[in-house]
């Protein structure tokens, strides 16, 4: 064959005539890069991952029962009223009385409970259940994403989205607190989002799992919108003050809920160590209650949650009460 192609050649090789004038032909240019329309943006850490904790931390963002490296024996700080918001906790609720909340009821909730296996199941016909009717006058949202808050632990953990959570009216905060051309306006900490129907100012959270979900995402997911509902706090009731000061108490609730367990948290900010660093936001478990084992541990339990969502509600109008007198008082 290589005889048949040099004899090919002599004689001139190919007629190409017929290609003059035509452009040349355009190859593909080769490259490393990512075909078009594929991102190269590092994806962002969420609480399904276990690099999530440490993130956290790094934010000065402490779990319940942290162990300081540089000094072990150390406790978690906890808040300065926490023990006066657990009696708040348990104080009697005439809707769950024996003579209201009946036998029967109990085991309504143990079979939708157990009935209940997507995440989508549990909030519908779970968690209703749980917060009751007396929650009707309480502004109240479901994952919702915080789009338009300032990042409490830098761009490369997920915005959070909660499942559950509580705040108050838009329009129940003076204009001047929450506009975005005014001075010293606290907007991006807590208004999670622009659209003038949902809540701000969040400070009761709840996250939910399907029963073979995993318990410590809830967890996890509980300490960082946590964290944005005591940031929230803190902001507001330091609104107006030149320096910010830290009262050492607990003004927000989160909660977990995850195959017939039902958690509670508080949520407290601490002063930084130096004035560059950040402040410090604590997680401190407050109460556990096995929902589904018995009608004593419901009833304490469903107690517990509701009393911290009206507890929660009474912070948050104090501390806009406050701040609206002193935005008054700018005017």
């Amino acid at each position: 064959r290589t005889a048949d192609l040099a004899r090919f050649a002599r004689h001139g090789g190919p007629d190409l005539r017929h290609l003059r004038g035509y452009p040349e032909p355009q190859g593909a240019l080769h490259t490393m890069g990512p075909p078009s329309g594929v991102s190269t943006k590092t994806p962002k850490t969420s609480a399904y991952n276990g690099a999530f904790e440490q993130l956290m931390i790094d934010y000065c963002i402490y779990p319940p029962f942290y162990t300081f490296p540089d000094n072990p024996d150390a406790e978690t700080p906890e808040p300065n009223n926490l023990e006066e918001e657990r009696e708040v906790l348990s104080k009697r609720r005439p809707s769950l009385d024996s003579s209201r909340f009946t036998k029967k009821e109990f085991r309504i909730f143990q079979r939708k409970n157990k009935a209940a296996i997507t995440e989508a199941t549990v909030e519908r016909t779970v968690v209703p259940l749980i917060t009751g009717t007396s929650d009707d006058d309480i502004r109240n949202l479901s994952n919702l994403l915080f789009s338009d808050l300032e990042p409490i632990a830098g761009e490369d953990v997920v915005t959070p989205k909660p499942d559950f959570f509580d705040g108050a009216d838009m329009g129940a905060i003076h204009p001047k607190i929450r506009s975005a051309n005014e001075d010293g306006n606290l907007r991006k900490l807590i208004i999670p989002t622009n659209n003038v129907d949902a809540p701000v100012l969040p400070n009761f959270f709840m996250e939910l799992k399907r029963p073979d979900g995993h318990s410590r995402v809830a967890w996890r997911q509980a300490m960082h919108v946590g964290a944005v509902g005591a940031r929230a706090m803190h902001a507001l009731t330091n609104y107006g003050k030149e320096e910010p000061v830290y009262d050492g108490n607990m003004y927000t609730y989160s909660s977990t809920y995850h195959d017939g367990r039902l958690n509670l948290y508080a949520h407290h900010v601490a002063p930084p160590t130096a004035p560059s660093d950040r402040p410090k936001y604590y997680m401190t478990a407050v109460k556990s209650f096995v929902l589904e084992s018995d009608m004593d541990s419901f009833r304490q339990g469903v107690t517990a949650f509701r009393n911290a969502r009206d507890r929660a509600r009474w912070h948050r109008d104090n501390f806009i009460r406050a701040a609206n007198a002193k935005a008054c008082q700018s005017d």
